[in-house]
Formats: C-alpha cells, sequence, structure tokens
C-alpha cells in the first residue's frame, strides 16, 4: 500500500491486508462517516420529527486500516482468526490440531452446502473436518499454512510457515534473521530454535517450502517515500 500516511503490517495474499495510517480517527473513512452521522443525529433532534439514518462503515473490510498507535498497543498475534464452525451433522464440541487458512473457507462452504466450488479457489474444503468421522479426520492430509508481514516504510518483510508443530519465519529472505518455535513445548513463541544443530533438518525443510511458495517476495519491499513538497491527505479523501 503505497497511499501517503499508511505502513502496510500484514499482507496474507488476498484475504487479509492490515494497514498503519497516520493522523486521527476522526481523519478515517468511519471517524468521517461517524461525525457525519452524529450531525445529522443533532439535526434531527433538533426537528423533533420521525426519521431514518441508515450508516455504512468501511471496517472490517480488508484492508484494515487503523492509527499506527491502536497497531502499538496489540500485536499482529492478536489478529489471529479464531475458527469455530458448526454446522448440520458437525462435530459439536471437537477441537482440531489441522491446519487451514482462510482462503479454504469459501471451498469449506461451497462443500457444506453442496454447491460446486468456483475453478478459481486457491484454497481446498477442509468439510471432512467438520462433518468427517474419526476415520475421515486422521485421513485428511495436513499442508502448512502460510502468513505475510511487512513494512513498506521500514523496508522490512516476513513470511512464515505453519506446518505440524513448528512455526518458522524468515525477515527479509533470511538476512534480518529467522525463527523456529516448536509449537507442543512453546506454544508463546518465546524460545527460538533457529540455530539449533538438532533442529536443522526441521529449519532446512521449513526453509525450502518458503523459498517455494514465495520465491523472490522474500526479499524486503523497497521503501515507501513521501514524495518533496506533497502534503498528506486524510485516509479515505
Amino acid at each position: 500500500m503505497s497511499r501517503p500516511g499508511l505502513t502496510l503490517v500484514a499482507a496474507c495474499g488476498c484475504l487479509f491486508g492490515a494497514a498503519a495510517a497516520d493522523g486521527t480517527d476522526t481523519e478515517q473513512t468511519d471517524g468521517l462517516a461517524t461525525a457525519r452521522a452524529v450531525g445529522r443525529l443533532e439535526a434531527f433532534a433538533q426537528e423533533k420529527k420521525p426519521f431514518f439514518l441508515a450508516v455504512g462503515f468501511y471496517r472490517p473490510h480488508t484492508p484494515y486500516v487503523a492509527l499506527k498507535p491502536w497497531f502499538a498497543k496489540y500485536p499482529l498475534a492478536s489478529a489471529r482468526v479464531p475458527l469455530v464452525i458448526t454446522a448440520p451433522g458437525s462435530r459439536a464440541g471437537v477441537a482440531d490440531d489441522h491446519s487451514v487458512e482462510l482462503i479454504d473457507l469459501a471451498p469449506t462452504l461451497c462443500a457444506l452446502l453442496g454447491v460446486p466450488a468456483l475453478a478459481g479457489f486457491e484454497g481446498r474444503s477442509f468439510a471432512p473436518l467438520v462433518t468427517g468421522d474419526a476415520a475421515d479426520v486422521a485421513a485428511f492430509p495436513d499442508r502448512p499454512a502460510f502468513t505475510e508481514v511487512a513494512d513498506l516504510r521500514g523496508g522490512g518483510r516476513g513470511a512464515s510457515v505453519r506446518g505440524g508443530r513448528w512455526r518458522y519465519t524468515l525477515w527479509n529472505g533470511g538476512s534480518a534473521g529467522r525463527q523456529l518455535y516448536d509449537h507442543e513445548a512453546d506454544p508463546h513463541e518465546l524460545e527460538n530454535l533457529a540455530e539449533r544443530p538438532e533442529h536443522a533438518d526441521t529449519v532446512r525443510q521449513l526453509d525450502t517450502l518458503l523459498r517455494e511458495k514465495f520465491g523472490a517476495d522474500l526479499e524486503p519491499p523497497p521503501r515507501s517515500r513521501q514524495p518533496a513538497g506533497r502534503k498528506r491527505q486524510p485516509v479515505g479523501s
């Protein structure tokens, strides 16, 4: 995202993006809409007549734009999606450890509804995990889930893969560091195991997955620069 005053802090395919903005809440699209709505409510109150008022908000549709101080209060990890699905015939109250992604939701919903999925869907249906029996769940192949984080102004990029018990992350293609965490022993990711010799094979396998997935996109993005003499405009203007 190259608009002045915005810093891209997360980009995950086409389904998720987050940007940290300069300015104030009242300058954001939803802040502008809210101020306009409040003004109309105050005018209606003076008129003392029946009225109907509908207000549309841009968020939480992607990209999720918020002020930079809000991102400082809440780490990006807090944006992880809790996935809870119930459907006719589903396995109620059962948790599953398979790795799935948001791009899997559309084909899954199609499968649960009994309608064909579009050919362009990137994800796969995990309906067997929702409605299948123990044998279906055991036979469902697990596969890694990928995440990207980028800071256009800071010039940093992170790419992460989660598969089974492991999460592996490269920063700027590895030149700014790498991380390996064992989520079975260390779910809060407090101990980086990437440089431990006993985990060299795991690092090698996950590193290959990341490089096959992202290629040159593992490298840091070009820095976003403010053109000389250009005044920043509020987001949404």
